[in-house]
C-alpha cells in the first residue's frame, strides 16, 4: 500500500496534477498499478552496465534504460517472459522474506541490486546473489532499446 502511495504521488510530481483516491488525475491520465516490476541497479565501479526498470501491466511490458524519461515496449517478449518465468520459478522468489525491507537509499560499497515486484510480494538481492545469467538477460533487453534508440536517430537524420 505504501509502494502504491509514493508511486502515485510521484507520478503526479511528475506529471504536475493531482490524483484523485482512485488512481484517476484531473488531466484525464490513469494510473494503473503494476503487475510485475523488476528494478536492477549495477555496480558502479569499474563496470558500466546500464540501469533497467521494468514495468508490466494490462497493456504490456515497458523498459527504462539509465533512468530515461523515454519509456520502450519491450522488443523481444520471448526473451523477458523467459527471464520473468526463471525469476518466478527460482529459489529466491520461493525462499523470498515477505517482512523484508527494502530500503529506498542503500549504504555500503557499491553493489549489483536487483528488486523484484509481483502481487504484493518482493525480493531484494544485491552483489553476489543477483544470479549472472539475470543479469545477462537484463543487460540485453537494455541493449535492445538503446539500438533501437540508434536506429531512430539515425532514421530521422536521413529525412
Amino acid at each position: 500500500m505504501l509502494r502504491k502511495l509514493f508511486m502515485m504521488i510521484s507520478l503526479a510530481a511528475l506529471s504536475g496534477c493531482a490524483t484523485s483516491r482512485d488512481g484517476a488525475t484531473d488531466s484525464g491520465i490513469t494510473y494503473e498499478e503494476p503487475s510485475f516490476e523488476m528494478s536492477f541497479r549495477p555496480e558502479w565501479m569499474p563496470k558500466r552496465l546500464p540501469k533497467v526498470d521494468i514495468s508490466e501491466n494490462s497493456k504490456g511490458a515497458s523498459i527504462r534504460v539509465n533512468w530515461s524519461r523515454s519509456e520502450h515496449r519491450i522488443a523481444d517478449m520471448r526473451r523477458y517472459l523467459r527471464l520473468k518465468k526463471r525469476i518466478l520459478t527460482s529459489a529466491q522468489w520461493r525462499n523470498r522474506d515477505p517482512k523484508l525491507f527494502h530500503p529506498i537509499v542503500t549504504t555500503g560499497p557499491s553493489r549489483d541490486e536487483l528488486l523484484v515486484y509481483m502481487g504484493g510480494e518482493s525480493i531484494w538481492l544485491q552483489g553476489s546473489d543477483v544470479p549472472e545469467a539475470w543479469k545477462r538477460e537484463l543487460i540485453q533487453l537494455a541493449d535492445d532499446v538503446k539500438s533501437e534508440e540508434i536506429g531512430e536517430r539515425s532514421s530521422q537524420s536521413n529525412r
